[in-house]
């Protein structure tokens, strides 16, 4: 068995993508699926590595602008051809920036950047300071050379005119110029004022007019505000008629900020700035709201494979399904994902066999009775509301991958009450009353629930600046700015199932064991039964997530150890460490581990392989131990070998049932005098 830690993610990444129950129903089998499909769900959906993920997947947002009527949406699904579209993980995105930061924590770099500093690549990678310039030169060419006359002249040749169409950078101009003319507001009254284009920037500057001393606002020296009014109304009429601008009442407003200037409306001035200093906020949060949970997938996806980090060997292969975890609930799809499961899993080929799963961004509930739950913090209205899987849907979901023996690691959805910082304050009851309605499924060994989750940026970090306070005072005919208008956004974070997942996934690699430890690894053997919380191995194979997660007390850490259920994460010696990793499930009031199940499930298929289908005369061979047979290689009395399938003193045994055609495998482990055993229907020839 050449992999034992290929793992789906049950989420959905981009929905223009197709999707495993989209590829099930494509192939037209309702039973199982062949080999050549299989494969072909395998060429779409699987990936080896996060930059495999994202030249499959390109994670994208949609935004439908409208500046005219100050609206804006977003939405992770394709509304309009002619909508932008945003890639998440252009070279210079803000998930990279986010991933810059998360490199220099982990490295103890200190940067002067911060999350204030990476406004500009939220939305748009284009400079508003350069677009500006180029404006500056377009206009001025035009007044210098047309004196309000544009026929016969090609306006599209400027990289200018080219930007027309992205809203956010023309909003972000506009705001900007505002607050560039504010501090030579009220500086001697009676004197003219005007704008020279002298340093490739827009300067204040005395200009004295042949109509008077007025205040005036000039784009070119001794230019008449007239001059330049009749320029820019006569352009933006023939470009409305060349090209179809969906921002034209902006791009309008840009370019007349100096005629309003210049005719002192400050009022109108300081109205059009807030409004749409009011639409950037709503731009901003929407655009969080919208993109946040694709951010955490990603970083979770990312870290997920970086807990492998062996050059050759059993690298992790995630498998993304691509639909919602809540499509499960409709019997159709929930026939499609079985067809899949059954045809990977319950053949006697195992190359395509899938271990793991990941089901991360469950909804935080209160378990009230036996059948019924409510989401938790539901009704604060402090909170944004994302869209999250509900906990229903789960358990529809563990029934379906617990028939195919498939190991699931849960995460509540990143919020602050599934954060070390909480945990550290109300300990492991209150997370295992987050669990508690999982309590009501049958097969518990094959859920495992995983906490804390890791946070990346909290809400007191992330604080954007989207411009400033003006209030326009009448007596003294000036704008003034009463401080910066900041926007404080949602945490972002990092769920605990996909680092869990991804560092149990990387163990189960003998070269990656090897790279740890020394000797007494099995290079046989995969790490089924390597287990985190024996021997102290859970401090020599620890993750490389941030190390400021929260050091519990020893009061906490003793009391979580012995009540978690699941994979608890700590800090330990400034490393994240695996506490514990259990099941949900108990046997016999003891906790059983990931490896156990793991260890288990391993033999059963090696049997059933060997044994063609659980052949009665070939299960009796496979357990004579003869020299260099698989079961012997299974068995060491040597206590350093991590890896080995069955430790010293543990025992597997076998019980042929003739009349009910069934085999008993019972596995003997050491650990707390645990008996695990396994039915299976056999073939009698």
């Amino acid at each position: 068995m050449e992999q034992t830690n290929r793992t789906i993610l049950f989420e959905e990444i981009n929905p223009n993508k197709t999707n495993l129950l989209t590829l099930v129903n494509e192939s037209g089998e309702k039973e199982s699926l062949t080999d050549e499909v299989v494969l072909k769900i395998h060429q779409h959906l699987e990936v080896k590595s996060f930059q495999e993920f994202l030249s499959k997947f390109t994670p994208e947002v949609y935004m439908l602008l409208d500046t005219c009527n100050h609206q804006v949406l977003f939405s992770r699904e394709s509304i309009e051809n002619s909508q932008p579209t945003l890639y998440l993980n252009k070279e210079d995105s803000l998930f990279n920036m986010l991933l810059y930061l998360m490199e220099a924590k982990q490295n103890k770099k200190y940067l002067l950047t911060n999350f204030s500093d990476i406004l500009e690549n939220m939305l748009t990678s284009n400079e508003p300071k350069v677009f500006i310039k180029e404006k500056n030169a377009v206009v001025n060419k035009l007044v210098k050379q047309t004196n309000g006359n544009l026929y016969g002249m090609d306006l599209w040749t400027n990289e200018f005119h080219q930007n027309c169409d992205d809203g956010i950078l023309l909003l972000k101009a506009f705001l900007e110029e505002v607050i560039s003319y504010l501090p030579h507001m009220g500086k001697e009254s009676k004197i003219d004022r005007g704008i020279l284009h002298d340093d490739e920037r827009m300067q204040i500057k005395v200009i004295k007019s042949a109509s008077g001393y007025r205040n005036k606002v000039f784009i070119v020296e001794k230019t008449d505000i007239t001059v330049y009014q009749k320029t820019v109304l006569e352009y933006l009429r023939i470009v409305s008629e060349t090209k179809q601008i969906k921002h034209m009442t902006l791009l309008e407003d840009l370019l007349m900020l100096p005629v309003l200037f210049v005719n002192k409306e400050y009022g109108i001035i300081q109205k059009k700035y807030t409004q749409y200093c009011n639409l950037y906020e709503e731009i901003i949060k929407r655009f969080w709201l919208t993109a946040k949970p694709l951010f955490e997938t990603m970083l979770g996806i990312k870290n997920y494979f970086e807990q492998y980090q062996t050059a050759q060997g059993m690298a992790p292969a995630l498998i993304i399904s691509n639909f919602s975890v809540s499509d499960v609930a409709v019997q159709q799809n929930r026939e499609k994902l079985e067809i899949y499961l059954r045809s990977v899993n319950d053949k006697i080929f195992y190359q395509n066999t899938i271990w793991y799963s990941i089901i991360p961004n469950i909804a935080l509930v209160d378990y009230m009775d036996g059948n019924s739950i409510r989401e938790r913090f539901k009704a604060n209205k402090g909170r944004n509301q994302y869209v999250r899987t509900d906990i229903e849907s789960v358990c529809v979901l563990l029934e379906v991958s617990a028939k195919y023996k498939i190991q699931n690691f849960l995460s509540l959805a990143f919020e602050e009450e599934s954060t070390f910082t909480l945990f550290s304050r109300k300990g492991i009851d209150y997370t295992n009353d987050l669990f508690a309605p999982l309590d009501r499924l049958e097969n518990k060994d094959y859920i495992v629930p995983c906490f804390p989750n890791f946070t990346v940026m909290t809400s007191e970090a992330a604080c954007l600046c989207v411009g400033e306070y003006l209030e326009y005072d009448d007596l003294t005919e000036i704008i003034i700015s009463n401080g910066k208008r900041n926007v404080w956004l949602d945490e972002l974070g990092i769920e605990a199932a996909y680092i869990a997942a991804g560092l149990v996934a990387a163990c189960q690699c003998p070269q990656y064991l090897r790279a740890h430890f020394k000797r007494g690894v099995n290079m046989e053997l995969p790490g089924v039964a390597y287990r985190f919380t024996e021997g102290g191995n859970n401090q020599v194979t620890v993750s490389n997530m941030l190390s400021e997660t929260i050091e519990y007390s020893s009061e906490l850490l003793e009391t979580a150890i012995q009540k978690s259920r699941g994979v608890l994460f700590g800090q330990r010696n400034g490393k994240v460490i695996i506490l514990t990793d259990r099941v949900f499930s108990y046997t016999n009031g003891n906790p059983l581990s990931i490896s156990m199940v793991q260890t288990i499930n391993y033999i059963e298929r090696i049997i059933r392989y060997e044994t063609q289908d659980f052949k009665k005369n070939l299960i009796n061979q496979f357990f004579q131990k003869r020299p260099g047979s698989i079961i012997s290689n299974w068995f060491t009395d040597d206590k350093s070998i991590i890896n080995a399938l069955l430790k010293e003193n543990e025992k597997l045994n076998y019980k042929l049932d003739d009349t009910g055609n069934e085999c008993t495998f019972s596995v003997y482990f050491n650990s707390y005098d645990l008996l695990k055993e396994e039915k299976v229907s056999i073939f009698i020839e």
